[in-house]
């Protein structure tokens, strides 16, 4: 093939085709209190792109080396497919063509990619994030998680000095909207079956990163590549969220120097147990529904544009799905089995009491449609107490309720199967919860079993 190659190159036998991009190219860059901040110059550069003649691709495929790679048998009862077979030869000649200063190891490994492929084998999968609501105040912070690698940083010029092609007839600007809020960049990278897979480590990452502290992290945007030849199994493209625009900032997550250690232990450990309704969204997955429902108002109230009240009023549902399953005396039991569970878990019980009262109180009258003054009762608890303070302790509380109920569900006491369905017994956890406020043994109980959940926490 090379031979074939190198002589349509001699002969002329190849396609040219040119294409124009438009890049910014970032000048004045620092970075402030905040986002980056530059200033930026728009680049014309064309591009040209060369590729094999038909006749030439005809010729390989005519080849007896082509005709011997068919006949291989990856098995008993499988050749090499000859889809598998085109892509290698197009990735390959791609390779020849358009890379600079191509060589021996580059062509090998190449090839070792394709025998990848040909035998169903995980393949580097990549994930370059841009992200929003977190602020690193610290040097490049790399977890390694199995097969898995995360490296968070800072942005830098070059990450937005994207490019984009100009297409004939099309009107081309570069939307700097788009990223101009980037505040930190994540770099995933796993080893997975198929390439569409990389998307649930970026939706976990999310996850992961919100459950640390209260905090409104998303992404604005982020590229996906992989090392796979074959179309179905690779992914590659840059995919955007498109709703960003929308949302809003709740509390920004600051991860300094001092918070490093704790942040990468709580990240890997989170990592190895986090269910997957937190980042399979698209299945149906009946698991764990209850946590399911309560991380979905946990983010709303962090990113949904609208009234505090309202945030408040997702907040408080959320909490319900985790701590209520009955329909009389709920305001009762909702302020009780809250302030138990998180007194054990370092916060004040009375505290937690006033407070889960108040948001409880928000919530109903919300949900009636009746007015309320929100700054006028939250400063029933402290009069140096505003309504968004209220909102963040809040929502921390569901926080904690969100990570106790995701490492009990580990618990072989906690467990219930299904139809192969896994679910977690949230009724014998308030049974336990019910019973400590009257039995010390219930109680030392209900303390062992939230040790692990205490240690998460604390950092």
């Amino acid at each position: 093939m090379k031979d074939e190659i190198e002589y349509s190159i001699k002969s002329s036998s190849i396609n040219v085709s040119e294409s124009i991009y438009c890049r910014d190219k970032i000048v004045n860059f620092q970075h402030n209190a905040d986002n980056p901040n530059w200033q930026s110059q728009t680049e014309y550069i064309t591009k040209k792109n060369y590729s094999l003649s038909q006749e030439v691709i005809n010729k390989i495929k005519n080849t007896r080396n082509y005709q011997s790679v068919l006949e291989y048998k990856i098995n008993d009862e499988m050749n090499i497919e000859i889809m598998l077979l085109d892509n290698f030869i197009d990735y390959l000649a791609h390779s020849f063509l358009n890379l600079p200063n191509i060589n021996e190891a580059k062509i090998n490994s190449i090839i070792d990619i394709f025998l990848k492929d040909v035998n169903n084998e995980t393949f580097k999968c990549t994930a370059n994030i841009d992200l929003s609501g977190i602020k690193l105040q610290t040097a490049p912070i790399e977890l390694n998680i199995d097969k898995l690698k995360i490296i968070f940083r800072q942005v830098e010029p070059k990450d937005f000095e994207k490019e984009y092609i100009i297409y004939p007839y099309v009107q081309t600007s570069i939307d700097r909207t788009y990223y101009q809020t980037t505040s930190a960049i994540a770099n995933v990278e796993s080893y997975l079956d198929q390439g569409y897979e990389i998307q649930f480590e970026v939706e976990k990452t999310i996850a992961i990163l919100r459950l640390f502290r209260v905090c409104s992290v998303k992404y604005i945007s982020y590229d996906l590549d992989s090392e796979s030849i074959v179309w179905k199994r690779k992914i590659i493209g840059r995919f955007g969220n498109l709703k960003y625009l929308n949302f809003t900032n709740v509390n920004t997550l600051e991860v300094t120097e001092n918070d490093k250690d704790n942040f990468i232990i709580f990240f890997k450990k989170l990592a190895n147990i986090i269910p997957t309704i937190f980042y399979n969204l698209g299945t149906e997955n009946k698991e764990m529904i209850h946590l399911g429902i309560a991380y979905r108002h946990y983010c709303e109230a962090l990113l949904s544009n609208t009234f505090l009240e309202e945030k408040i009023t997702k907040a408080v549902i959320g909490l319900e799905s985790l701590i209520l399953a009955e329909n009389q005396e709920i305001a009762f039991r909702f302020c009780i089995r809250g302030a138990k569970i998180l007194s054990l878990l370092n916060y004040s019980a009375i505290d937690v009491k006033k407070k889960l009262k108040v948001a409880y109180s928000i919530r109903s009258t919300f949900a009636h449609g009746d007015d309320i003054e929100l700054e006028k009762e939250v400063k029933k608890l402290d009069s140096h107490y505003n309504s968004k303070e209220f909102l963040i302790e809040i929502l921390d509380y569901l926080r904690v309720l969100i990570i106790t109920i995701i490492v009990l569900s580990k618990q072989n006491e906690f467990i219930k199967v299904n139809k192969g369905v896994i679910n977690f017994e949230k009724k014998k956890l308030l049974e336990i919860v019910d019973n400590s406020l009257i039995d010390k043994e219930q109680e030392k109980h209900l303390e062992d079993i939230l040790k692990d959940v205490k240690l998460l926490i604390l950092y």
